[in-house]
Protein backbone atom coordinates (compact mmCIF):
# COMPACT_ATOMS: atom_id res chain seq x y z
CA UNK A 1 0.00 0.00 0.00
CA UNK A 2 1.41 3.37 -1.03
CA UNK A 3 0.80 6.75 0.60
CA UNK A 4 -2.86 7.43 1.37
CA UNK A 5 -4.08 10.95 0.57
CA UNK A 6 -7.65 10.33 1.71
CA UNK A 7 -7.45 8.48 5.01
CA UNK A 8 -11.15 8.98 5.72
CA UNK A 9 -12.21 7.10 2.59
CA UNK A 10 -9.52 4.46 3.16
CA UNK A 11 -10.82 3.74 6.66
CA UNK A 12 -14.44 3.79 5.49
CA UNK A 13 -13.98 1.28 2.66
CA UNK A 14 -11.67 -0.99 4.65
CA UNK A 15 -14.07 -1.12 7.57
CA UNK A 16 -17.74 -1.87 7.92
CA UNK A 17 -18.73 -0.26 4.60
CA UNK A 18 -16.41 -2.51 2.61
CA UNK A 19 -17.61 -5.61 4.44
CA UNK A 20 -21.26 -4.66 3.91
CA UNK A 21 -20.70 -4.06 0.21
CA UNK A 22 -19.08 -7.49 -0.12
CA UNK A 23 -22.00 -9.10 1.71
CA UNK A 24 -24.55 -7.31 -0.48
CA UNK A 25 -22.63 -7.15 -3.74
CA UNK A 26 -25.19 -9.20 -5.69
CA UNK A 27 -27.96 -6.69 -4.91
CA UNK A 28 -25.76 -3.62 -5.31
CA UNK A 29 -24.28 -4.75 -8.61
CA UNK A 30 -27.75 -5.50 -9.95
CA UNK A 31 -28.86 -1.98 -9.02
CA UNK A 32 -25.90 -0.28 -10.72
CA UNK A 33 -25.49 -2.66 -13.66
CA UNK A 34 -27.57 -0.81 -16.29
CA UNK A 35 -25.72 2.45 -15.62
CA UNK A 36 -22.34 0.74 -15.68
CA UNK A 37 -23.14 -0.93 -18.97
CA UNK A 38 -24.19 2.42 -20.44
CA UNK A 39 -20.83 3.85 -19.39
CA UNK A 40 -18.99 0.91 -20.92
CA UNK A 41 -20.90 1.41 -24.17
CA UNK A 42 -19.78 5.05 -24.16
CA UNK A 43 -16.19 3.99 -23.46
CA UNK A 44 -16.26 1.55 -26.41
CA UNK A 45 -13.48 -0.78 -25.18
CA UNK A 46 -11.86 -2.80 -27.93
CA UNK A 47 -10.01 -6.07 -28.21
CA UNK A 48 -6.37 -5.89 -27.23
CA UNK A 49 -6.69 -2.71 -25.17
CA UNK A 50 -5.12 -2.15 -21.78
CA UNK A 51 -7.79 -0.77 -19.45
CA UNK A 52 -7.62 0.66 -15.94
CA UNK A 53 -10.81 0.23 -13.88
CA UNK A 54 -10.72 3.02 -11.27
CA UNK A 55 -12.49 2.15 -8.04
CA UNK A 56 -13.10 -1.33 -9.40
CA UNK A 57 -14.81 -2.52 -6.23
CA UNK A 58 -15.89 -6.15 -6.22
CA UNK A 59 -14.95 -6.72 -9.83
CA UNK A 60 -18.16 -6.77 -11.84
CA UNK A 61 -16.99 -4.07 -14.25
CA UNK A 62 -13.63 -5.83 -14.57
CA UNK A 63 -15.43 -8.88 -15.91
CA UNK A 64 -17.56 -6.78 -18.25
CA UNK A 65 -14.58 -4.83 -19.60
CA UNK A 66 -12.61 -8.04 -20.06
CA UNK A 67 -15.25 -9.39 -22.45
CA UNK A 68 -14.60 -6.44 -24.75
CA UNK A 69 -10.81 -6.47 -24.40
CA UNK A 70 -10.45 -10.22 -25.09
CA UNK A 71 -8.51 -12.05 -26.21
CA UNK A 72 -5.32 -10.00 -26.00
CA UNK A 73 -6.31 -7.09 -23.78
CA UNK A 74 -5.51 -6.68 -20.11
CA UNK A 75 -7.56 -5.19 -17.28
CA UNK A 76 -6.02 -3.54 -14.22
CA UNK A 77 -8.24 -2.65 -11.28
CA UNK A 78 -7.38 -0.22 -8.49
CA UNK A 79 -9.34 0.35 -5.30
CA UNK A 80 -8.76 1.47 -1.71
CA UNK A 81 -10.73 -1.42 -0.23
CA UNK A 82 -8.99 -4.67 0.64
CA UNK A 83 -12.31 -6.53 1.21
CA UNK A 84 -13.64 -5.49 -2.20
CA UNK A 85 -10.37 -6.35 -3.95
CA UNK A 86 -10.47 -9.79 -2.36
CA UNK A 87 -13.93 -10.27 -3.86
CA UNK A 88 -12.73 -8.99 -7.24
CA UNK A 89 -9.81 -11.42 -7.13
CA UNK A 90 -12.13 -14.32 -6.34
CA UNK A 91 -14.62 -13.47 -9.07
CA UNK A 92 -11.90 -12.93 -11.69
CA UNK A 93 -10.32 -16.27 -10.84
CA UNK A 94 -13.67 -18.06 -11.08
CA UNK A 95 -14.26 -16.52 -14.51
CA UNK A 96 -10.67 -17.26 -15.60
CA UNK A 97 -10.13 -13.57 -16.38
CA UNK A 98 -6.50 -12.41 -16.09
CA UNK A 99 -6.39 -9.16 -14.13
CA UNK A 100 -3.92 -7.04 -12.19
CA UNK A 101 -5.37 -5.72 -8.93
CA UNK A 102 -3.85 -2.80 -7.05
CA UNK A 103 -4.76 -1.54 -3.60
CA UNK A 104 -4.01 2.15 -3.51
CA UNK A 105 -5.12 5.76 -3.49
CA UNK A 106 -5.39 6.93 -7.10
CA UNK A 107 -4.17 10.38 -6.07
CA UNK A 108 -0.79 9.06 -4.93
CA UNK A 109 -0.35 5.55 -6.32
CA UNK A 110 2.62 5.26 -8.73
CA UNK A 111 0.72 4.27 -11.85
CA UNK A 112 2.85 3.42 -14.89
CA UNK A 113 3.34 6.18 -17.45
CA UNK A 114 1.49 6.00 -20.80
CA UNK A 115 0.28 2.46 -20.13
CA UNK A 116 -3.48 2.40 -20.69
CA UNK A 117 -5.72 2.88 -23.71
CA UNK A 118 -8.79 3.49 -21.57
CA UNK A 119 -9.54 4.73 -18.06
CA UNK A 120 -12.96 3.61 -16.84
CA UNK A 121 -14.97 3.96 -13.65
CA UNK A 122 -18.45 3.12 -12.44
CA UNK A 123 -19.08 5.54 -9.58
CA UNK A 124 -15.50 5.35 -8.35
CA UNK A 125 -14.13 8.83 -9.01
CA UNK A 126 -16.22 11.09 -6.74
CA UNK A 127 -14.29 10.36 -3.55
CA UNK A 128 -10.85 11.85 -4.25
CA UNK A 129 -9.46 14.24 -1.61
CA UNK A 130 -7.83 16.27 -4.42
CA UNK A 131 -9.58 15.37 -7.68
CA UNK A 132 -7.24 17.43 -9.88
CA UNK A 133 -4.21 15.62 -8.47
CA UNK A 134 -5.94 12.25 -8.86
CA UNK A 135 -6.92 12.89 -12.47
CA UNK A 136 -3.45 14.21 -13.28
CA UNK A 137 -2.04 10.95 -12.01
CA UNK A 138 -4.56 9.05 -14.12
CA UNK A 139 -3.75 11.21 -17.13
CA UNK A 140 -0.06 10.32 -16.86
CA UNK A 141 -0.98 6.66 -17.04
CA UNK A 142 -2.93 7.16 -20.27
CA UNK A 143 -1.46 6.71 -23.73
CA UNK A 144 -1.31 9.83 -25.95
CA UNK A 145 -4.56 8.93 -27.73
CA UNK A 146 -6.15 7.35 -24.70
CA UNK A 147 -9.73 7.79 -23.53
CA UNK A 148 -11.57 8.37 -20.28
CA UNK A 149 -15.14 7.35 -19.47
CA UNK A 150 -16.96 7.18 -16.16
CA UNK A 151 -20.37 7.27 -14.53
CA UNK A 152 -21.17 9.65 -11.68
CA UNK A 153 -24.36 10.75 -9.98
CA UNK A 154 -26.18 13.99 -10.80
CA UNK A 155 -27.95 16.17 -8.21
CA UNK A 156 -29.94 14.78 -5.30
CA UNK A 157 -33.14 16.07 -6.91
CA UNK A 158 -32.36 13.92 -9.96
CA UNK A 159 -32.06 10.81 -7.79
CA UNK A 160 -35.30 9.86 -6.03
CA UNK A 161 -33.69 6.55 -5.00
CA UNK A 162 -31.45 8.62 -2.69
CA UNK A 163 -33.75 11.55 -1.95
CA UNK A 164 -36.93 9.76 -0.90
CA UNK A 165 -35.38 7.49 1.77
CA UNK A 166 -33.25 10.39 3.00
CA UNK A 167 -36.29 12.64 3.47
CA UNK A 168 -38.04 9.93 5.47
CA UNK A 169 -35.00 9.23 7.64
CA UNK A 170 -34.52 12.93 8.41
CA UNK A 171 -37.96 12.98 10.03
CA UNK A 172 -36.48 10.73 12.72
CA UNK A 173 -32.84 11.82 13.10
CA UNK A 174 -31.07 15.19 13.23
CA UNK A 175 -29.77 16.34 9.83
CA UNK A 176 -26.05 15.76 9.32
CA UNK A 177 -23.66 18.64 8.86
CA UNK A 178 -23.66 19.89 5.29
CA UNK A 179 -20.42 18.90 3.51
CA UNK A 180 -18.08 21.51 2.15
CA UNK A 181 -18.74 22.28 -1.54
CA UNK A 182 -16.94 19.69 -3.63
CA UNK A 183 -16.15 17.47 -0.64
CA UNK A 184 -15.63 13.79 -1.51
CA UNK A 185 -18.91 11.93 -1.68
CA UNK A 186 -21.55 10.41 -3.90
CA UNK A 187 -22.73 13.78 -5.28
CA UNK A 188 -19.33 15.47 -5.53
CA UNK A 189 -19.39 15.34 -9.35
CA UNK A 190 -22.99 16.44 -9.83
CA UNK A 191 -21.98 19.83 -11.32
CA UNK A 192 -20.67 19.33 -14.86
CA UNK A 193 -18.96 22.73 -14.91
CA UNK A 194 -16.91 21.77 -11.88
CA UNK A 195 -16.03 18.39 -13.33
CA UNK A 196 -15.06 19.93 -16.66
CA UNK A 197 -12.74 22.30 -14.82
CA UNK A 198 -11.13 19.38 -12.97
CA UNK A 199 -10.59 17.42 -16.17
CA UNK A 200 -9.22 20.43 -18.04
CA UNK A 201 -6.78 21.18 -15.22
CA UNK A 202 -5.67 17.55 -15.18
CA UNK A 203 -4.81 17.48 -18.89
CA UNK A 204 -7.94 16.06 -20.51
CA UNK A 205 -9.92 17.67 -23.31
CA UNK A 206 -13.23 17.38 -25.13
CA UNK A 207 -15.10 16.48 -21.95
CA UNK A 208 -18.69 15.52 -22.75
CA UNK A 209 -21.56 14.90 -20.32
CA UNK A 210 -24.39 12.63 -21.36
CA UNK A 211 -27.33 12.62 -18.93
CA UNK A 212 -28.77 9.22 -18.23
CA UNK A 213 -32.18 8.91 -16.59
CA UNK A 214 -32.91 5.38 -15.47
CA UNK A 215 -34.67 3.28 -12.89
CA UNK A 216 -32.84 1.44 -10.15
CA UNK A 217 -34.16 -1.71 -8.53
CA UNK A 218 -33.61 -1.60 -4.78
CA UNK A 219 -32.78 -4.90 -3.15
CA UNK A 220 -32.53 -6.80 -6.44
CA UNK A 221 -36.29 -7.44 -6.50
CA UNK A 222 -36.62 -8.41 -2.85
CA UNK A 223 -39.95 -7.89 -1.04
CA UNK A 224 -40.60 -4.43 0.36
CA UNK A 225 -39.92 -5.45 3.97
CA UNK A 226 -36.47 -6.70 3.03
CA UNK A 227 -35.72 -3.56 1.03
CA UNK A 228 -36.57 -1.40 4.04
CA UNK A 229 -34.30 -3.49 6.26
CA UNK A 230 -31.55 -3.25 3.66
CA UNK A 231 -31.67 0.55 3.64
CA UNK A 232 -30.58 0.46 7.29
CA UNK A 233 -27.50 -1.57 6.39
CA UNK A 234 -26.43 -0.36 2.94
CA UNK A 235 -26.53 2.78 0.87
CA UNK A 236 -26.52 6.49 1.64
CA UNK A 237 -29.10 6.36 4.45
CA UNK A 238 -27.36 3.65 6.47
CA UNK A 239 -24.94 6.06 8.16
CA UNK A 240 -27.83 8.31 9.23
CA UNK A 241 -29.64 5.39 10.84
CA UNK A 242 -26.61 3.76 12.45
CA UNK A 243 -26.92 5.52 15.83
CA UNK A 244 -30.71 5.54 16.06
CA UNK A 245 -31.83 3.69 19.21
CA UNK A 246 -33.52 0.39 18.55
CA UNK A 247 -36.77 1.47 20.20
CA UNK A 248 -37.12 4.29 17.65
CA UNK A 249 -36.38 2.22 14.58
CA UNK A 250 -39.83 0.66 14.32
CA UNK A 251 -41.43 4.03 13.58
CA UNK A 252 -38.75 4.86 11.02
CA UNK A 253 -39.14 1.52 9.26
CA UNK A 254 -42.90 1.98 9.18
CA UNK A 255 -42.48 5.38 7.52
CA UNK A 256 -40.01 3.97 4.98
CA UNK A 257 -42.37 1.11 4.23
CA UNK A 258 -45.24 3.53 3.60
CA UNK A 259 -43.15 5.86 1.42
CA UNK A 260 -41.73 3.08 -0.74
CA UNK A 261 -44.99 1.13 -1.11
CA UNK A 262 -46.05 3.45 -3.94
CA UNK A 263 -42.95 2.40 -5.87
CA UNK A 264 -43.42 -1.36 -5.81
CA UNK A 265 -43.61 -2.80 -9.32
CA UNK A 266 -43.80 -6.31 -10.66
CA UNK A 267 -39.99 -6.35 -10.58
CA UNK A 268 -39.67 -4.97 -7.06
CA UNK A 269 -39.08 -1.56 -5.47
CA UNK A 270 -38.07 0.76 -8.32
CA UNK A 271 -37.06 4.43 -8.12
CA UNK A 272 -35.60 6.95 -10.52
CA UNK A 273 -31.89 7.66 -10.84
CA UNK A 274 -30.00 10.40 -12.63
CA UNK A 275 -26.37 10.04 -13.63
CA UNK A 276 -23.80 11.54 -15.97
CA UNK A 277 -21.88 9.41 -18.44
CA UNK A 278 -18.71 11.46 -18.83
CA UNK A 279 -16.16 11.01 -21.58
CA UNK A 280 -12.93 12.80 -22.43
CA UNK A 281 -9.57 12.13 -24.03
CA UNK A 282 -5.95 12.84 -23.40
CA UNK A 283 -4.91 16.38 -24.26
Amino acid sequence: MTEIANQTQHDFWNGRAGEQWVAGHTRLDAMLRPIGLAAIAQAAPRGGEKILDVGCGGGETILQLAQHAAPDGRITGIDLSAPLLALARQRSAQAAVPVDLLQGDVQTHPLPDAQFDLLFSRFGVMFFADPVAAFRNLRRSLKPRGRLAFACWRRLDDNPWMKLPREVVLRHVPPPLSPEPGAPGMLAFADPDRVRGILDAAGFRDAAFKPLDSQVLLGDGAPLDQVVEGLAKEGPTAALIADLPRDRRAALFADLHSALAAHVTSAGVTLGAGSWIVSARAA
